[in-house]
């Protein structure tokens, strides 16, 4: 009570939590203080965020204007912490009762989301090509070419069994057979495979690659 008026605080807060809250998705947070950007952290979301929101690939074009405009690696990994708080905060909507979110939650733009659901309307990308052209249903292929970008060696973490160089017949069975593969679709793929899974030792060295 201040000079005879009297200050409903806990309406002022409802209304608050009315006016601007009401309209946006429930969220079941938990934020460490500290995220290191490391290959594991990386196929941990990569796999949740494929489970929580349907994923597809980015058009090469996008992903090639992508790394022109993030060649500084400082400023991707600024949009890498961006995304991981983005990712965060995906993971966490609905809680636990919702594993899939809906289909219209793929194509929304992933800026209209920092933005418009977040709320964090001084973010910035630094990329034109993402702010304009990538949605929620392209982050986890952001996430890779982002962390490529400020990761210098992708196979740091790959243990030292697997590391045994091919022989001089092997080498040239793989060049053989180079010519008929569909590179573009098999090198990222094999590179995921060997940045998440060769890292433990579980995986037997004489066991085919299918």
């Amino acid at each position: 009570n201040v000079g005879g008026i009297s200050y409903d605080f806990k309406l002022a807060e409802q209304y608050l939590i009315d006016h601007f809250f009401k309209s946006k998705p429930l969220v079941d947070l938990e934020l460490r203080m500290i995220q290191y950007i490391d290959s594991s952290h990386q196929v941990t979301s990569s796999q949740l965020i494929s489970q929580k929101v349907r994923q597809q690939q980015l058009p090469r074009d996008y992903e090639k204007a992508i790394i022109k405009e993030l060649s500084d690696p400082s400023a991707a990994r600024s949009c890498l912490e961006l995304l991981e708080t983005c990712i965060s905060f995906l993971l966490a909507t609905g809680g636990s009762v919702t594993q899939n979110l809906d289909s219209e939650v793929a194509e929304l733009s992933l800026a209209h989301y920092v933005k418009s659901v977040l709320l964090m309307e001084a973010a910035d990308f630094g990329s034109p090509t993402i702010t304009h052209q990538v949605k929620l249903k392209h982050i986890d292929h952001l996430y890779k070419i982002l962390h490529s970008l400020v990761i210098v060696d992708p196979f740091a973490h790959v243990h030292g069994k697997y590391r045994e160089s091919l022989d001089e017949t092997q080498k040239q069975l793989v060049l053989d057979a180079a010519s008929l593969l569909q590179r573009p679709l098999l090198l990222p793929v094999l590179k995921d495979f060997i940045s998440s899974q060769l890292s433990e030792t579980h995986i037997s060295t004489e066991q085919p690659i299918k």
